[in-house]
């Protein structure tokens, strides 16, 4: 991984290998990469908007722009703010990198990609989908829950398995994407070649 990008960022469906990676990468005495943090999962919020009536848009970007402030200006500052909690946990560390793994970012990768683009290392984890979605159901029958993002899936598919794997084909299908536009700070992992 190339010193040029300051952190990295881990995007995988739910129960894909990322918590594995992540305490690997938190192993090495020069990356800082610790539990989910949410962070970027919270800046994708931030970034969100939607189209209203006679196709206006309703958001941060658009409202901030009626006060002045340019998007990417935005953009820069929330980049800084959420950078900013990341360095100083790898200082508090004493190390000098970060790496970030939340499993919901990956429903967020648009926003991500907007916000840190070709300043960080994004590697993107897959596993084969059957394992990923009995997992997600295990872990969602043992918790009687599941993500809110996995919510419209199983609304549309009311057999969790299906809806799991729509969700998990939907994920992939997005981090082929980022890849294809992101080929030098993008690397592809197979969660059965890691293990």
């Amino acid at each position: 991984m190339s010193q040029q990008y300051e952190g990295i960022i881990i995007l995988g469906a739910q129960r894909s290998g990322t918590t594995l990676l992540r305490r690997l990468l938190d192993a090495h005495p020069n990356i800082a990469c610790p539990a989910e943090t949410c962070l970027f999962t919270a800046c994708a919020r931030f970034l969100h908007s939607e189209t209203v009536s006679d196709g206006l848009e309703f958001g941060v970007l658009t409202g901030l722009a009626f006060a002045g402030f340019q998007p990417d200006d935005v953009r820069e500052r929330l980049r800084e703010f959420a950078f900013g909690f990341k360095r100083d946990h790898a200082s508090r560390q004493g190390k000098a990198r970060w790496a970030e793994k939340t499993a919901v970012d990956v429903f967020h990768i648009d926003k991500i990609e907007e916000l840190c683009g070709d300043k960080v290392q994004f590697i993107c984890m897959a596993r084969h989908g059957l394992d990923v979605s009995c997992s997600v159901k295990d872990l969602s029958d043992r918790g009687h829950t599941y993500l809110s993002e996995l919510h419209d899936y199983v609304k549309h598919y009311p057999r969790p398995l299906e809806a799991f794997a729509h969700a998990w084909s939907e994920v992939n299908q997005a981090l082929l994407a980022l890849i294809k536009r992101h080929p030098d700070n993008t690397i592809y992992l197979r969660y059965e070649d890691l293990v």
